[in-house]
């Protein structure tokens, strides 16, 4: 039994440092877990062991920060510690008087306050998302703590626990700390333990905040500005009476946008319609969208139409509402080249009040979206934050008492690398060669419901362009397609650096996402 307080400090530190942190380790080994091990059989540095490169390192704000690269770039990240008693000479402790260990994974809030870093907190192993623990020091997992509510009686604990249980503080996920082998510790002098950093997570929260989400200058910023601005940004579509043919819609989207005249008007006005179609939904006969339409549907655009058999125009109004949703199903929906739609002579410039009321149906209309789906948190998501690792440790001192729970110092602050970055090893994925495609047979296999199945049959290459092919129903029979993985890859290959080679006319970025190197193949030994 440990008969003074144990400290947890990270690997390699000085004899008399009690406060060092965690080390972290970066591994690109496969097997990673004895690599480290035999490194700590070596008593390898820790200045070693936790070697910084320059990939690792990352600048915010003038400060520079670690970053953990993920297992999809080939690097595994681990926390070594050592265990050694508050006692002269720090003494490791023995291995059997370690009831448990681990060590959280928490958000950074103040880089100065690691007190008030946030946790990952769950109830019921249900997460609950980030938040400041009331308690930094209590034991982050709720079954190795003392209830809040507890009588004399073991049966009035247990009831008491259940009917309490939302009054007690969350639990925070927590990940193992593994007691390096005997021989490893007696190689290396010291009573070793290592766990592995997550760096990713399928957990997640729902946002339920919705309010909190979205505002009006949000709403604002994203609504067309000729339904809730005035002056220069109040349009109507190509400014002046006429029409609108298929061909001005190309014209305007070519229009950069610092263009004028009407075709940019049209262009504006061709956006802020994408925006209430795709974006808002405002036509699609939901009751989510009723009042939003209803107010379009309270303005009016008009135009003139001669009298026949008379002298003069009178004005035909339309609603706004029907006219965008016309002109959303013309230009958006269904366009064709004989599309054509009027521009009116009369357009509904909102006044204020007018605009206040759309901004507020906007508002609502996308809180009842959210509502409907509300967006999702995950744990790691966020590639701008920081961390920092708290472990702690659970050691036996009497056989009457509980194991005493110590913590380690916090660890350095670093941040996760997001999946999409460089890594430290670049993968490698063999293709065929075109000689060796005969002994690549289908691997995989779909199957078709009758109606795609007949899409594909009975339509050429040609009809797909054009968007003239059509589903039939009959004959009503299911198909099972086989292809060849290697050889699909080997077409998206193709097609891919066709596409990179025009998009670099736009981007240049050719240089960043093509490295080729020559790899001279290995002759073959004479027989």
């Amino acid at each position: 039994m440990v008969k003074h307080r144990v400290i947890l400090r990270g690997y390699g530190a000085a004899p008399e440092d009690l406060a060092a942190p965690p080390l972290i380790a970066k591994r690109t080994e496969a097997a990673f877990v004895p690599a480290l091990l035999e490194d700590l059989r070596k008593r390898t540095e820790g200045s070693t062991l936790g070697k910084v490169d320059d990939i690792d390192r990352s600048v915010r704000d003038g400060k520079e920060y670690r970053r953990l690269f993920q297992a999809v770039h080939r690097a595994f990240n681990l926390v070594v510690l050592e265990a050694v008693c508050d006692a002269p000479g720090h003494p490791r402790i023995h291995p059997t008087d370690i009831a448990s260990s681990g060590f959280v994974v928490r958000q950074v809030a103040s880089l100065s306050q690691p007190v008030n870093d946030l946790a990952w907190q769950l109830r019921n192993d249900q997460p609950l998302g980030w938040a400041r623990p009331d308690a930094p020091q209590l034991d982050p997992a709720a079954e190795h703590r003392r209830p809040l509510f507890r009588s004399g009686h073991p049966g009035i604990n247990r009831e008491l626990s259940r009917v309490y249980a939302g009054l007690e503080p969350p639990a925070e996920r927590t990940s193992p700390l593994f007691l390096a082998p005997p021989e490893i510790c007696t190689a290396a002098g010291r009573t070793l333990l290592y766990g592995v950093i997550p760096v990713t997570s399928p957990e997640e929260v729902v946002e339920n905040d919705i309010d909190s989400l979205v505002n009006e200058t949000d709403v604002r910023a994203l609504l067309p500005p000729f339904l809730v601005s005035s002056g220069a940004e109040n349009y109507c579509p190509k400014g002046a009476p006429g029409s609108i043919f298929a061909a001005d819609i190309d014209t305007a989207f070519s229009l950069d946008d610092n263009a004028t005249g009407p075709l940019a008007n049209l262009r504006r006005f061709l956006l802020g319609l994408r925006s209430l179609q795709f974006a808002w939904r405002v036509f699609d006969g939901s009751e989510a969208a009723k009042e939003f339409r209803a107010i379009l549907d309270g303005l009016y655009v008009a135009f003139r139409d001669p009298v026949f058999g008379f002298t003069g125009y009178i004005q035909r109004p339309q609603s706004l509402g029907s006219y965008l949703d016309e002109a959303a199903q013309l230009f958006l929906l269904t366009p064709k080249p004989t599309n054509y739609l009027r521009v009116p002579e009369v357009w509904p410039y909102p006044d204020k009040a007018t605009a206040d009321r759309i901004v507020a149906a906007a508002l609502a209309l996308l809180r009842a979206r959210h509502r409907t789906n509300p967006p999702r948190r995950r744990r790691f998501a966020d590639d701008d934050t920081l961390y920092r690792i708290h472990a702690f440790i659970r050691t036996r001192h009497s056989a009457e008492c509980p194991p005493v729970l110590d913590w380690s110092a916090p660890s350095e602050p670093f941040a996760i690398a997001p999946w999409w970055e460089s890594g430290p090893i670049v993968h490698t994925i063999s293709l065929p060669d075109i000689g060796d495609f005969s002994k690549i047979k289908p691997n995989v296999s779909f199957t078709l419901p009758p109606k795609l199945a007949n899409l594909l049959n009975q339509s050429s290459a040609k009809k797909l362009l054009e968007g003239n092919a059509s589903v039939s129903e009959s004959p009503s029979i299911m198909w099972i397609c086989s292809f060849s993985i290697p050889i699909i890859t080997i077409c998206a290959f193709i097609v891919l650096n066709i596409i990179l080679q025009i998009l670099n006319l736009v981007f240049w970025w050719l240089p960043f996402v093509k490295i080729c190197l020559p790899l001279p193949l290995k002759k073959k030994p004479a027989p």
